[in-house]
């Protein structure tokens, strides 16, 4: 899904593409930790350009309140996100896939656990999804 770098593209949305693209490889080569990793931070990389592009929030803007947000700026990246859905349902089920994902992320990087291609393709195919998502409802 890499798009061509001589087209111009907001870096932080091409990181993302980029960053599927390498967990769709590392699946593909078995090294199925750093694709839950690379599969979150496409997801969590869309969603901050999500708020650049569809919030108006600016990535220095971004930067600076998270740095003082309960939280950090994965939670506060989330929120702004959550506060713009119209339904608790939406909401509710926006938060919870989020957290899915960053759980697997967590254990995939941290967790002194196996991680195999089922946890890393179910990695890959939520965070397309939550893309998927935030690609429709946001307009991007």
């Amino acid at each position: 899904m890499y798009l061509c770098p001589h087209i111009y593209m907001d870096r932080i949305r091409e990181k993302s593409e980029l960053n599927e693209a390498a967990a769709e490889l590392l699946i593909r080569e078995s090294l199925h930790a750093p694709a839950v990793h690379c599969s979150y931070y496409s997801c969590f990389q869309l969603m901050k350009y999500t708020l650049k592009s569809a919030l108006r929030i600016s990535y220095k803007r971004q930067d600076r309140e998270s740095q003082n947000a309960q939280g950090g700026s994965h939670l506060y990246v989330r929120d702004h996100i959550v506060k713009k859905l119209v339904t608790r349902k939406e909401k509710n089920r926006f938060i919870d896939k989020f957290k899915d994902l960053k759980h697997r992320r967590k254990e995939s990087d941290y967790r002194n656990i196996e991680i195999d291609r089922g946890k890393s393709e179910t990695a890959l195919r939520k965070a397309r999804e939550i893309k998927r998502y935030l690609i429709q409802k946001f307009q991007l």
